[in-house]
């Protein structure tokens, strides 16, 4: 695996982390490994406390759980500051998304989380939406 004390955990690019993601989820035998690996990434990161991101035993094809509810996400109809259960957008490359990006990436486009599903939007990706699911 990695020398833990040799890795920048906080310096990982979205596209090693969108491969740690693809890897943990085709290689069962291994699974608490890899999670172990992101939760470290995700605290490292500031992206969630520890708790948060693993999956718990119970729910094995879950994914590391991030607080999207902290991003700066914008209403479609004002531009503003969205409501908590409102459809918005952000870009991709917004500061704190990395994880979020990371997680659409890896689910071709499109994840669902919790009570919202999230899509990659542009040309070149470079708006993540979500809209609640109903």
């Amino acid at each position: 695996m990695f020398a833990e004390n040799e890795i920048d955990y906080s310096k990982l690019s979205d596209f090693e982390i969108s491969i740690l993601i693809t890897e943990r989820n085709c290689a069962n035998h291994r699974k608490e490994q890899y999670d172990e690996l992101l939760n470290k990434i995700a605290e490292a990161k500031g992206y969630a406390d520890t708790e948060k991101a693993a999956p718990t035993k119970s729910e094995p094809n879950q994914l590391p759980r991030i607080d999207v509810d902290k991003l700066p996400w914008k209403s479609y109809k004002t531009k503003q500051p969205a409501s908590p259960e409102e459809a918005a957008w952000i870009f991709s490359n917004t500061q704190g998304a990395e994880a979020l990006l990371s997680i659409v990436k890896s689910k071709d486009g499109q994840a669902k989380i919790e009570n919202f599903e999230y899509q990659l939007q542009g040309a070149q990706h470079q708006f993540i939406s979500r809209k609640p699911i109903k």
